[in-house]
Order: C-alpha cells, then structure tokens, then sequence
C-alpha cells in the first residue's frame, strides 16, 4: 500500500485564522463606538434646543398673558432673570424661571440639560444689557457641537448684549424681543 497515511481530517482554526477574526471585530468595534459617540452628542443637543425653545415660548405666552416677563414678579435670580433658569431655592432666588413657568401651566415639564439633569447650570437668561436693545432677551445653553447648529449667540453678542461668562461655556442663544 504505497502513499496511504492515515492523517485525520483538520478540525478548529489556525492562529492566524483567529487572529484575523479577533481583529475585524475589533475594528468594527471602534467605528461603531466613534458612530455613537457622534449621534449622542447630536442628541444631547437636539434635547438641549427643544428645551430653550419651550423655554422661550413659555416665556412670551407667560408675557402676552400677564404683560410682564416671570423676572419681573420674582423669578430668576435675585429677582432679574440674569442667571440661571433652574436652581435651588436659596438666598439669591426667590423662585426660578423654570418653576414660574411650570406653576402658571407654560412648561409642561421641567427642562434640563442631559449630561447635568439635577441641578444648577444647564440653562442661562439674560436680557440684553444694552441701551438700545433693553426689550431683548435670551436663553443659553452649552452645546457639545455648537458649530453646526445656526443660532442667535454671535447676534447677541454684535447687540452689545453681555452674556454668560466664558466659564460657564454657553456657546448657544434663542434670542427674543418683548415689545
């Protein structure tokens, strides 16, 4: 019986086969990962822009009906609305906008920012602390992706308007006049 072996058939993979595996699926892996991180942060500010828009149109129903901004009756901080909209109840708040505006039905839940939702900073309102533009108004907010959203920041900014301070990041502004 010439050239009869008795090999057994293969059975398993080679190292190499293994290899290629382990690193398809590693790269896989980090597309997928950058992919998700690029879509939370698109949603995290999306969130963040229904949120000042809801704000702002809370706000100028709560002013077409009482004829006063919630600043004006107590809201916001230290009673002019320069400051955060939500915070805790302390020394320099006598109620926040974003409670005034829950309380009067305007908001229908309360607003804050994704990656900050229990407490002080997600949101800013000012008004426009130039001469010419008293009637003015914004909300703010910090985006994770401010470059591709349009708004209202730079705008606020070539008004004249002080705004939030570089330390707190707002990078965001709904700008809005009550007349």
């Amino acid at each position: 019986m010439m050239g009869l072996t008795n090999k057994s058939p293969r059975s398993g993979f080679t190292i190499v086969e293994l290899l290629i595996v382990i690193v398809v699926i590693a790269i896989l892996a980090a597309i997928t990962l950058v992919s998700y991180n690029g879509i939370q942060k698109r949603a995290n500010d999306a969130k963040r822009i229904s949120d000042i828009n809801s704000l702002t149109k809370g706000m100028l129903i709560w002013t077409v009906d009482t004829g006063k901004l919630p600043t004006e009756t107590g809201g916001g901080h230290i009673s002019n609305g320069q400051g955060w909209v939500y915070a805790s109840i302390g020394s320099n708040y006598s109620d926040n906008i974003e409670t005034v505006l829950i309380n009067a039905g305007y908001l229908s839940d309360g607003v804050r920012d994704p990656k900050n939702p229990t407490g002080t900073g997600s949101y800013m309102f000012y008004r426009c602390s130039a001469a010419s533009h008293r009637t003015s108004y914004s909300f703010f907010a910090r985006l994770e992706s401010p470059d591709k959203v349009s708004n209202d920041f730079e705008r606020w900014q070539n008004m004249g308007c002080s705004y939030p301070s570089d330390a707190y990041g707002m990078n965001y502004a709904k700008l809005f006049v009550v007349n």
